[in-house]
């Protein structure tokens, strides 16, 4: 069964040309051009036909969205998520950001010292993260490592390193004197609602979903878990019945994460003979050198100060297009993925609509694609600009 949506124009054209046909109005051609070309007239027979063909196509527009709300392929915004529903298949919601933090306190201390789950911390912008656990200076040392998430959801709670630096004393009852905080790492995770596209690709697999141990239920799951950047899935990658699930996080010296990341696989995930193991992205450092040409014309050319400005702005761009991050407007640009080659031409073309100042981009240094392993995610070495 197939259902064809008629607009306002077909609907009243055809009632104009079945009404001519029937003398209901009048044949001559002037008559005739003035409608064509929505002129002033006073006719009311053409006016009520012109009412009832917007009724009428308001109608064909709501048994358009009616027809559409079955199919996984047409459906969209509220009818896509009824049919997830049906078939047990939510949509992914916007996810929190994950973060280790130092808390150092600033003197001797005689006592262990506890810091409780659920203290709130801050950056300049507001962006607030709530401990997930408890963790305890120890007498004789200065700091504890603890794990937190951001208490919004989506890019907007991200953060950069080393901007969570605010306490917030008295918030449930928690009073930390002496003692500070930051974050070493840029958050991990942190990602907006899917969209239905993404969401699409979900719903056509949902029996395989339902499925433990399945690779879609390993990709359902892993899509929806708060504090990642991105994953990767070596299904059979040791045999039948293994499964190697890399992760990329920006902080892969706490294994606490792992851990709970396993765990979690094992209870709602694997089969109860699966043979799952939880790893890190292996960074790949790719060195670059690039020498970009500014000059408008020779007659007003950039001064050697401004040239150094274009320099680092560049510099960081390179930064941004590999490892991710916030570019200077506050949005943010995830990176490469893990198993993602590194392909200069992207670059350069991803450097040219971030650097306006930019004439032409030359590569120095890889001349070629740089191949990425399916375990592996780029990441920048060393960047070297020269601007000419």
């Amino acid at each position: 069964m197939s259902f064809k949506v008629k607009d306002y124009d077909e609907i009243f054209l055809k009632g104009l040309n079945n009404s001519y046909k029937q003398h209901l109005i009048s044949r001559q051609e002037d008559f005739l051009k003035y409608i064509a070309n929505r002129e002033d007239i006073e006719n009311f027979y053409v006016m009520l036909l012109s009412i009832h063909s917007e009724w009428l196509a308001e109608v064909y527009n709501a048994m358009d969205k009616v027809y559409k709300s079955n199919f996984i392929n047409l459906a969209t915004d509220d009818d896509l998520d009824k049919i997830g529903e049906y078939v047990g298949i939510k949509r992914r919601q916007a996810t929190k950001a994950y973060v280790d933090l130092i808390f150092t306190t600033t003197k001797t201390l005689e006592n262990d010292y506890l810091i409780p789950e659920g203290v709130i911390v801050s950056d300049k912008k507001g962006v607030t993260y709530r401990t997930h656990s408890s963790g305890t200076i120890l007498k004789g040392k200065s700091s504890v490592t603890i794990p937190a998430y951001s208490t919004i959801t989506g890019v907007n709670g991200k953060v950069n390193k080393n901007t969570l630096t605010h306490i917030e004393n008295g918030s449930n009852n928690i009073n930390l004197n002496g003692v500070t905080v930051t974050n070493p790492s840029p958050s991990s995770g942190g990602v907006d609602r899917e969209t239905d596209d993404e969401y699409r690709e979900y719903l056509k697999n949902w029996t395989s979903i339902l499925q433990k141990g399945n690779e879609w239920c390993y990709k359902y799951y892993m899509n929806q878990y708060d504090g990642l950047d991105g994953y990767g899935l070596l299904p059979c990658w040791d045999g039948a019945g293994t499964i190697k699930v890399i992760v990329d996080r920006a902080n892969n010296e706490n294994n606490t994460f792992l851990n709970d990341l396993y765990n979690s696989l094992l209870r709602d995930v694997c089969l109860f003979d699966d043979d799952v193991i939880v790893v890190d992205a292996v960074k790949k450092s790719i060195s670059i050198s690039i020498t970009v040409d500014v000059d408008i014309d020779q007659l007003n050319p950039f001064s050697r100060t401004e040239k150094n400005d274009i320099a680092l702005m560049v510099k960081s761009a390179v930064q941004l297009f590999v490892d991710g991050g916030f570019r200077g407007d506050g949005s943010y640009y995830p990176g490469l993925s893990i198993g993602e080659d590194f392909i200069p031409h992207k670059l350069a073309v991803f450097l040219d609509n971030e650097v306006k100042e930019l004439q032409d981009v030359h590569f120095n240094y890889p001349l070629n694609y740089v191949s990425i392993s399916d375990e592996e995610i780029a990441s920048t070495g060393n960047v070297t600009v020269d601007v000419i």
